[in-house]
């Protein structure tokens, strides 16, 4: 207590603080346990008077030895404490007094001389960490290890509630609120919320109007970078020319022209060009239907299919033929209505070279060369190409014409009358 009290007189007598403050200093710098011999050194400094240095001190009490004056040091050489700018301070004052290492280039002051030294290379370009794997440089080696695990799979940071795992932490805690149901981030306009930060700034350009990314060859700007990517179409398949907005797509395209297949399913041995394709086959095995009509109730093994049969529901029709304005609820319809204004055929036999509008009727079309009939007759046992021939067949056996109640009742005025 008593180095307190001389502290405090000390700070008084140079006019530095009030008795407050200078008590609330000293609890600071008790935290950061800093010394007291440089303080009362100071003072001794300030206030010279002739006393005993330590040497003599410990002989007088052993030998009664008459005090000797001591020399003090000028008081000019003698310097205040050391202030906030100061880039030169003791590791104690450093922690107690804050930012005191302050960069030439910006200005930016940081509280440690490490931290200086990595925020230095944003201004030189330097980067010394380099990675084994690709060969990419960082300036923090944290951000070589955080991008390490890009190469080595690792994702040390797991869901407690549904055990998914990430590579960063950042990531976790924002994947934990789709659990929590916590969005924090809500928007000025129309208050609407979201879970993450870069998705209200993404939405703000809804009311802005803004569009920040531009095309570098043709005047069109877009808000999102996404928009500006599939715009740009960077990725050109050397087969058709057609071009993507990333190398994947274009990786799973190209996969159109070399019927690669390299997705297989363990049950049936079926495969697949798309990882997709074989999850939604393999509920054809499981029976699972997770997608269901709020409506009528009815299951579907595909989200499309549930979103295509909900217009049977609502009655919307949002696929418009540019050609005759005719509606479809589907754009698989629109799409093969349109060859019909078109002529276009794109399905052609590999055997004879006939092209047909849908692959349908290029299916049918093989088993003209095939032989194959898969179309059984119940009564007979004569075999079709077509299910529209096996029906006109039937008609020789149940004498069906238009349908089952009109058979019955021509069948029954020609007995009455014969």
């Amino acid at each position: 207590m008593l180095f307190y009290i001389e502290l405090c007189q000390y700070l008084s007598s140079l006019n530095c603080v009030e008795k407050e403050p200078a008590l609330k200093l000293c609890t600071i710098l008790e935290n950061f346990n800093l010394t007291r011999k440089p303080f009362r050194d100071a003072k001794r400094a300030r206030n010279p008077r002739p006393g005993r240095n330590s040497r003599s001190n410990t002989a007088g009490k052993h030998s009664g030895s008459a005090e000797t004056e001591v020399s003090v040091e000028d008081e000019s050489e003698w310097q205040e404490p050391l202030s906030e700018n100061s880039q030169t301070p003791q590791a104690g004052q450093q922690a107690a007094l804050g930012k005191l290492f302050s960069c030439d280039v910006c200005g930016q002051q940081l509280t440690q001389l490490g931290s200086l030294k990595a925020h230095m290379r944003v201004h030189t370009g330097e980067k010394p960490f380099v990675c084994d794997f690709c060969g990419k440089k960082f300036t923090v080696q944290g951000d070589l290890k955080r991008h390490t695990r890009v190469h080595t799979g690792e994702k040390p940071f797991g869901c407690g509630v549904c055990g998914k795992s990430f590579r960063h932490q950042c990531n976790l805690k924002t994947h934990t609120r789709v659990h929590t149901g916590e969005k924090p981030f809500d928007c000025d306009f129309c208050g609407k919320s979201f879970t993450q930060r870069v998705n209200l700034k993404r939405h703000m350009r809804v009311h802005t109007g803004e569009k920040p990314f531009s095309c570098g060859i043709c005047p069109k700007t877009f808000n999102r970078k996404t928009y500006l990517k599939k715009h740009m179409r960077p990725f050109v398949c050397d087969f058709c020319g057609k071009g993507f907005s990333i190398p994947g797509d274009l990786k799973r395209h190209t996969r159109v022209h070399t019927g690669e297949k390299p997705f297989s399913c363990d049950v049936c041995g079926k495969s697949f060009q798309h990882q997709w394709n074989l999850k939604t086959h393999t509920r054809v095995h499981t029976g699972e239907k997770p997608f269901d009509c709020g409506f009528c109730g009815k299951s579907f093994t595909q989200r499309v299919d549930l979103k295509r049969h909900m217009r049977v529901h609502t009655g919307e029709k949002p696929f418009v033929c540019d050609f005759c304005g005719l509606k479809f609820t589907g754009q698989g319809d629109l799409k093969r209505h349109i060859r019909i204004h078109t002529g276009e055929k794109p399905f052609s036999c590999d055997v004879c070279g006939t092209s047909f509008r849908h692959q349908c009727n290029l299916k049918t079309h093989m088993r003209v060369h095939t032989g194959e009939k898969p179309f059984d007759c119940a009564f007979c046992g004569k075999s079709f190409t077509r299910q529209v021939d096996l029906r006109r067949h039937l008609r020789v056996h149940t004498g069906w014409r238009c349908c089952s109640s009109t058979w019955t009742e021509n069948r029954g005025d020609g007995q009455g009358n014969g």
